[in-house]
């Protein structure tokens, strides 16, 4: 470490958590090295950065791409560019490898199956040592400061790192040979805005069209990030979704993109009524739970078909009901649990099969 009264992080934190948000000199004092230093550091944009931006590559890039993975070769290759990681910027000027990047102390041979590519970011202190320009040799001819770089290096990992100065770029499986582009894109600002300006159209306000009123900035960050998800932009996503009123349109909302999970999809056989005029009910369970649950239910006739004479018309019928019983088990004396089920009525005087199909719906 460089020769500090004080170490800058150390005096960076205290100052935080004394509220301090600027150092103001005195006419007449001497200057001190470390309050020159927490000038700096609290002016920094990196905090900044790092709190209220994110980690990510710029809008367009290729930056820190994984690419053209190599199993027997234990390499694959980075693209060249930008990237934010920890509220520090890195920069890589030409394509490089694994094996071939500047920092290699992680490097190692890659680990079978599914592993996690990292950027890991972290400073660099660079003296006179290593760049003899800081030894002010036109005038003072010594070191007066010394300099910090923002460094990095690409790390593979089987367990998911989850610290600030770790980006992860991608997600590799050497079975197969595959790569999982997992880069946060398009954290230019000027970007969003783009989008912004698109989802608005000519007659619809984003705030109409999203349903909400005006927020603060943060809150349409949200609401951008969420909607446009990881690939199509937010004005299309938009428009394939939402008419101009905020109205759904038809055919965009399905049981797939519902939060639901499929508890039910079965063949059930219908005994035949006992006789003419009477019904046979077949209950078939969804769920045993002492809780609210919500279904959606479909039944379909699946056999038989065309049961009777050829040449009339016919029409066969079943119906379906749903149903919620309480059950209370021996020796006690309180219902403990819900048992959710469809009753199928069979009024045919012979047998028919129904496929069930059931989806547990999410409350929220």
């Amino acid at each position: 470490m460089g020769n500090f009264s004080r170490d800058p992080n150390v005096a960076l934190k205290a100052a935080l958590a004394n509220g301090y948000s600027r150092v103001r000199f005195q006419q007449g004092k001497p200057i001190l090295d470390r309050e020159l230093n927490l000038a700096v550091d609290l002016a920094s944009p990196d905090r900044l950065a790092q709190q209220y931006i994110g980690n990510g590559v710029p809008a367009g890039s290729q930056s820190f791409q994984i690419t053209n993975l190599d199993v027997p070769g234990n390499n694959f290759t980075i693209s060249a560019g930008r990237c934010l990681v920890a509220g520090g910027e890195v920069v890589l000027a030409a394509q490089t490898t694994y094996k071939g990047q500047p920092n290699t102390s992680k490097v190692a041979a890659l680990p079978a199956g599914v592993s996690n590519v990292y950027l890991h970011v972290f400073p660099t202190e660079i003296t006179s040592a290593q760049d003899p320009d800081l030894n002010n040799s036109g005038d003072v001819a010594m070191e007066t400061s010394i300099r910090q770089e923002t460094n990095w290096e690409v790390l593979v990992s089987v367990a998911a790192i989850n610290a600030p100065d770790h980006f992860l770029l991608a997600v590799i499986d050497t079975g197969p040979k595959t790569i999982a582009d997992r880069r946060r894109l398009g954290l230019t600002l000027s970007a969003v805005t783009d989008e912004v300006a698109a989802a608005r159209g000519a007659a619809a306000t984003l705030a109409g069209r999203l349903n909400t009123n005006d927020q603060a900035v943060t809150a349409v960050q949200s609401e951008v990030t969420t909607a446009r998800g990881s690939t199509a932009q937010l004005g299309a996503r938009l428009n394939a979704s939402l008419a101009n009123d905020g109205t759904i349109k038809p055919g965009t909302v399905s049981v797939q993109k519902m939060a639901s999970t499929l508890v039910l999809n079965a063949q059930f056989s219908v005994a035949a009524a006992p006789a003419a005029g009477q019904v046979f009910q077949q209950p078939v369970t969804l769920a045993n739970a002492d809780e609210a649950a919500f279904f959606l239910v479909s039944v379909h006739w699946d056999s038989p078909r065309g049961v009777g004479p050829p040449q009339f018309p016919l029409t066969q019928v079943f119906d379906w009901q749903y149903r919620v019983m309480l059950f209370k088990p021996i020796n006690q004396t309180t219902f403990n649990q819900h048992i959710y089920q469809v009753v199928i009525s069979n009024p045919n005087t012979f047998a028919i099969s129904v496929t069930v199909k059931a989806y547990r719906l999410a409350e929220t």
